[in-house]
């Protein structure tokens, strides 16, 4: 079988034997870029809160727990500081290998 992005011959898992792409990294990360683009154009307001109520709400409770935020930011710095130091570690990661990605000609 022909993997659908780099069009080399692969043998599908004996587990998955419909499996269209390889198991080389670069097909898998576009393989899942593809599903990810397809699932978000099925489901367009997944990630919004469009309705005016949703909007009304969430003003209305950080008008009213102003003090909140603050607080739990200042108990949980040390946390935060090392979760965003990891995240954009990651971050920058992945962004290097998706630059390699799409400077590196693709067969398709």
């Amino acid at each position: 079988m022909k993997c659908r992005i780099c069009q080399e011959e692969f043998t599908p898992s004996k587990y998955r034997p419909c499996q269209t792409v390889c198991s080389k990294e670069n097909c898998q990360y576009l393989r899942q870029c593809d599903n990810m683009k397809a699932w978000r154009i099925k489901n367009p307001n997944y990630f919004k809160s469009d309705t005016p109520h949703d909007k009304q709400e969430s003003k209305a409770w950080r008008i009213n727990n102003a003090e909140y935020i603050k607080k739990y930011r200042a108990a949980h710095r040390k946390e935060h500081r090392e979760y965003m130091r990891k995240y954009m570690t990651e971050r920058r990661s992945r962004l290097s290998i998706k630059k390699v990605l799409t400077l590196s000609p693709q067969v398709m």
